[in-house]
């Protein structure tokens, strides 16, 4: 039962114990996927070697975002894992309120709750749009 909206310890720890596969599965997907070298476009991405015939710019530039984006989420799969060793998982890491169950599930990795990661992502925006006006 909840504490003023808030879960219980035991709540809480079965919450880490449920999710914490989740996010083992997901880190090893990860870290499998930045080790692969589909078709060398890694390698070419990697070594700055100009990549030939179907491999072109193009394909190394996808793939430079790729790894990007899998190495952000790789690297918040693990903060959440640290997290659930202690008492801060499933806190928001902006504001320290609780994020809700249906949001970790949806997200187990998620460092903050839906406001705050909406605040984030406006300062995101923000920011690429003053740097766009500033002619950047």
């Amino acid at each position: 039962m909840k504490r003023n909206g808030q879960r219980t310890a035991t709540q809480n720890w079965e919450l880490k114990r449920r999710l914490r596969p989740a996010l083992e599965k997901r880190r090893y997907y990860l870290m499998q996927a930045l080790d692969s070298e589909p078709n060398g476009m890694r390698s070419c991405m990697l070594t700055g070697i100009q990549p030939v015939g179907a491999l072109g710019k193009a394909d190394v530039d996808i793939t430079a975002q790729l790894t990007e984006v899998e190495s952000d989420e790789l690297r918040l799969v693990q903060e959440a894992l640290e997290r659930t060793k202690g008492e801060g998982y499933g806190k928001c890491q902006d504001c320290g309120q609780e994020i809700p169950a249906k949001r970790l599930n949806a997200l187990p990795h998620t460092p903050c709750c839906i406001a705050c990661q909406r605040e984030r992502e406006s300062e995101i925006f923000c920011a690429v749009a003053k740097k766009g006006d500033d002619g950047e």
